[in-house]
């Protein structure tokens, strides 16, 4: 009897354990988040309640994003929504309204060599994005022991459909993956019809986990563009070709033999190139190789000290 009474508390205690791996109530996480015509801000995921689709047990998270808008530096955008999650035997699974089926976000019991395909994507050639196990391990944090899984990742692009970009990252139990948003799933797939990507972990708080942060920014930073900035007037200058690899064109309205300065800032608003370019006829080039890939704005300003901006993206 006393075997058999230990047998069922080390059942339900392993249920309750596996249960806290995977968005338990008071979970909340942020990520990094940016949209193709916001600024960057943050994307906010939270426990909400529990539902039952498909005869399985779900979590409804939900989703609030928050920005600035392009055109109107002013005011704050806020988004909000609802995404639905499964979670079972260590896989995490997101509901596909279009499909009616669950869809492989994260799989903390995979071993090396494991594969899963990431597919809440629009576009069909990003649905080829795939995640491979590299290694496996575990690492205490808070005194807790968790799941982690280092995966190469393969997305792919509108601009390039049969070559992927490899990506890395590194999944954890509870908060899964450090450095692009499965969930959005965006950043995998760049630039094809999604309009919005999530970023990288920023904080994250469960019932055992408390103020977790990968120690870059507060939780719910947002960038502020500076004040009096004119986005209706990014006409002034062209870009090309955006996204960019190697040299950056900035074709001028008008033909001019006085300097400009060019300021380069990346989504944190920290200033990481600053050069003075002399125009050829009507055009500036700006050597980007050395940049890492990511998104940056890119500021103009003139001998008349009138300036201009416009989001440029390093591939």
């Amino acid at each position: 009897m006393k075997t058999l009474l230990f047998s069922i508390s080390l059942i339900i205690f392993s249920l309750y354990t596996s249960a806290q791996s995977w968005c338990a109530p008071n979970t909340v996480f942020y990520r990094d988040f940016f949209g193709d015509f916001n600024y960057p801000g943050y994307i906010k995921y939270s426990f909400s309640n529990t539902t039952t689709v498909n005869n399985l047990p779900c979590q409804v998270i939900l989703t609030e994003k928050k920005n600035h808008s392009y055109s109107n530096i002013i005011g704050i955008v806020t988004t909000t929504s609802n995404l639905v999650t499964n979670f079972n035997n260590g896989v995490v699974s997101r509901y596909n309204q279009n499909t009616t089926n669950f869809d492989t976000i994260y799989n903390f019991n995979a071993t090396i060599g494991d594969k899963w395909s990431l597919s809440p994507k629009n576009h069909t050639t990003c649905a080829k994005s795939r995640v491979t196990v590299a290694a496996t391990g575990t690492q205490v944090i808070q005194g807790i022991s968790l799941k982690w899984l280092k995966v190469d990742i393969a997305g792919y692009s509108i601009y390039n459909m049969n070559t992927p970009t490899m990506y890395t990252d590194t999944i954890f139990e509870k908060f899964g993956s450090k450095k692009y948003d499965f969930f959005e799933a965006f950043n995998l797939c760049p630039w094809a019809s999604d309009g919005f990507s999530g970023g990288k972990l920023r904080c994250f708080n469960d019932n055992q986990l408390v103020n977790y942060s990968t120690g870059t920014i507060v939780c719910n930073y947002f960038y502020i563009p500076p004040v009096g900035l004119n986005e209706n007037e990014v006409d002034a200058f062209q870009l090309f070709p955006n996204p960019v690899s190697g040299t950056l064109v900035l074709k001028l309205s008008n033909s001019n033999t006085q300097p400009y300065k060019i300021n380069l800032q990346n989504t944190l608003g920290q200033i990481v190139l600053q050069k003075q370019l002399e125009p050829t006829g009507n055009e500036l080039e700006l050597d980007v190789n050395d940049l890492p890939k990511g998104i940056y704005f890119l500021k103009l300003t003139g001998a008349n000290n009138q300036s201009f901006t416009q989001k440029i993206i390093k591939e």
